[in-house]
C-alpha cells in the first residue's frame, strides 16, 4: 500500500468519524425536544391500532395517504403492541431512513466527483444540518422515508439499474403520490443514455409491477385512488403556501383573508382563494413541465452528466412544493438531500447551501414556534412566511440557473469553453 492510498484511507476514516459524531449530536433533539402538540405520531399510532385490530383503511376509517404509507405505521405499531410505546419504535424506524439518506448523499457525491471524499463529507454535513433544523418534523412525519425512496431511485438510475429505479419511484408514489414526478426525468435520461428499446423494456417491466400492486391494493382497499383524488382535490389554500402569503399580504391592504381548519390543516379563504386553488394546478403543472423540457434539452447536449439528473430532480420537486396549494414543513425533507448534493455540484456552491439553510431556518421558526401567531395573521410571522417563500423561489431560480449552465466537471465548476 503506497503513501497516497494510506493517506486517503486515513482521511476517509476521519470523515466517517466526523459524520457519525455530527449525526449523533444533531439527532438528539428528535428524541428529546419535539413538541408533541405538533406531532403526527399520535395519528399514526391510531391508524396502526385500527389496522392491527382488523379494520380496513378507506372503508372502515378515512386515510389521506396511499396504501404503502401504511407500512410506516404498522411496523412500529406491531412493536408498540409488545413494548407498550409507539413513539420510540416509530422514530427509530424513521431514523433508519434518515441514515439511508445520509449514506446515499455521500455515495452519490462520490460517484459524481470521484476521489473527492471531502466533498462527499461536506454534502453529508449539509444534509444533516438542514434536516436537523426541522427536527420537529424529521422523525414525527414519514416524509423522510419517502425522501429516501426518491434518492435511492436516482442513485439506482445513475448506476444504470433502470428497472429497480423505476420500481422504487413507483413504490414511493404508492406512499405519497408526488415521487411520480421523478419518473419522466428517469425516462428522459435513460433515452439519452441508451436505446429506446431498452427504455420500453425496462419501464414496461416496472409498469407491470406497478399495475400488479395497484390491482392488489384495489382488491384489498376498494377505490382508494378515487378517494385520494377527491380528498386532495377539495383541499384549499394551506396557510404556508405561496398563495397564502399573497392573500395574507393582501389582507394588510384591506382584502379580507379568513383562516379556517379543514382537511387536517389551517386553510385560508377570501376573495381570490377559490381562483388561486385552481390556478395552483396550472402554475405547478407549467413549472414542472418546463423543468422536464429544460432537462431534455440539456441531456441532449451532455448525455452522461449524472449531475443534471440531480439538479433537475431538485428543480422539479422545488417547483412542485412552491406552486402547490399545500406547503407543509415536512415537504422540505424531500428537498434537503438533493439540495445537499446540489450544493457540491452547482457552480454556485456557497449561495446554494446558504439559501437552503435560510429557507430551513425560516421554516423552523414559523412552525411550530410562530404558528399560532401566523394563524392569527400577526405581522411578523406573515412577513417571515413571505420571506421564506421568496427564499424558496430564489432557491428554485438558482437551481434553474445551475441546470441551464454548461455541464459541470468533477469539481462542480463550469467548464471553460475554448
Amino acid at each position: 500500500m503506497n503513501g497516497q492510498t494510506l493517506n486517503s484511507n486515513r482521511n476517509h476514516g476521519l470523515y466517517t468519524v466526523i459524520i457519525i459524531l455530527v449525526f449523533v449530536l444533531l439527532r438528539i433533539p428528535n428524541f428529546a425536544l419535539v413538541d408533541h402538540r405538533w406531532s403526527d405520531i399520535n395519528l399514526y399510532s391510531m391508524l396502526a391500532k385500527n389496522i392491527i385490530s382488523g379494520q380496513t383503511p378507506y372503508i372502515d376509517f378515512t386515510l389521506e395517504y396511499p396504501p404503502l404509507a401504511l407500512i410506516f405505521f404498522v411496523i412500529p405499531g406491531l412493536i408498540a403492541s409488545l413494548i407498550g410505546n409507539f413513539d420510540l419504535p416509530y422514530r427509530i424506524f424513521m431514523m433508519l431512513f434518515d441514515i439511508g439518506c445520509l449514506l446515499l448523499v455521500g455515495a452519490i457525491v462520490k460517484r459524481l466527483m470521484p476521489g473527492q471524499a471531502r466533498m462527499a463529507a461536506f454534502a453529508q454535513i449539509i444534509y444533516l444540518a438542514l434536516s436537523a433544523i426541522l427536527f420537529q418534523v424529521l422523525y414525527d412525519r414519514f416524509d423522510i422515508a419517502v425522501a429516501f425512496l426518491i434518492l435511492l431511485a436516482i442513485y439506482l438510475a445513475i448506476r444504470g439499474n433502470w428497472v429497480w429505479a423505476y420500481i422504487v419511484v413507483i413504490l414511493g408514489a404508492f406512499a405519497k403520490l408526488f415521487p411520480a414526478l421523478i419518473l419522466p426525468l428517469l425516462i428522459i435520461y435513460q433515452v439519452r443514455r441508451g436505446r429506446t428499446a431498452d427504455v420500453i423494456r425496462d419501464f414496461g417491466i416496472s409498469l407491470a409491477a406497478g399495475l400488479t400492486l395497484f390491482i392488489i391494493s384495489i382488491a384489498f382497499f376498494g377505490d382508494w385512488w378515487g378517494y385520494m383524488l377527491e380528498y386532495h382535490g377539495r383541499r384549499g389554500i394551506q396557510i404556508e403556501s405561496l398563495y397564502a402569503s399573497i392573500a395574507m399580504l393582501a389582507d394588510f391592504a384591506g382584502v379580507k383573508a379568513v383562516i379556517g381548519h379543514e382537511y387536517g390543516a389551517f386553510q385560508i379563504s377570501g376573495a381570490f382563494s377559490s381562483f388561486m386553488a385552481k390556478a395552483s394546478m396550472i402554475l405547478m403543472g407549467c413549472a414542472v413541465l418546463a423543468a422536464y423540457i429544460i432537462f431534455a434539452s440539456k441531456t441532449r447536449e451532455s448525455k452522461k452528466n449524472d449531475g443534471l439528473l440531480i439538479l433537475a430532480s431538485l428543480l422539479v420537486l422545488t417547483s412542485f412544493a412552491l406552486f402547490n396549494k399545500v406547503l407543509s414543513p415536512q415537504f422540505f425533507l424531500w428537498l434537503f438531500p438533493l439540495a445537499a448534493v446540489a450544493s457540491m455540484i452547482s457552480p454556485n456552491r456557497a449561495p446554494t447551501a446558504a439559501l437552503w439553510t435560510a429557507v430551513a431556518l425560516a421554516t423552523a421558526i414559523i412552525f411550530p414556534y410562530m404558528y399560532r401567531s401566523l394563524v392569527a395573521l400577526d405581522d411578523i410571522p406573515v412577513f417571515l412566511l413571505a420571506v421564506r417563500n421568496a427564499g424558496l423561489a430564489a432557491a428554485g431560480a438558482l437551481g434553474l440557473l445551475a441546470l441551464l449552465r454548461p455541464p459541470q466537471d468533477g469539481l462542480g465548476r463550469r467548464k471553460k469553453t475554448p
